[in-house]
């Protein structure tokens, strides 16, 4: 299997989650609370409807202004400022397919 790819179809969004990481320990999702307080995610300003928050999480630790989401590898989501650099998880819907290369 090509190791860039997620198998379909993926039946549940934490099956979503388990994805070969190219070691790093954190990955943006998507979701962000910016402009309106609400967890939504960034594509398409839908509310989220699933969440794996991490213990404690969200809380804008210090009011830094955490207001975009990352998973660590484990796959749980803490909030952080926007500006940290992560590698990124994209969008891909359950019936696509990954090229054959």
């Amino acid at each position: 299997m090509d190791k860039r790819c997620i198998p379909t179809p993926v039946p549940s969004m934490v099956n979503r989650q388990r994805f070969i990481f190219a070691g790093t320990d954190i990955y943006w999702i998507g979701a962000t609370n910016c402009d309106t307080g609400i967890w939504i995610w960034s594509y398409d300003y839908a509310p989220l409807t699933y969440s794996n928050w991490n213990t404690g999480e969200p809380n804008n630790h210090r009011a830094q202004g955490e207001h975009c989401c990352h998973m660590y590898v484990n796959g749980k989501w803490n909030d952080t400022m926007c500006s940290r650099k992560a590698h990124f998880v994209c969008k891909r819907y359950a019936n696509s397919h990954c090229d054959q290369r």
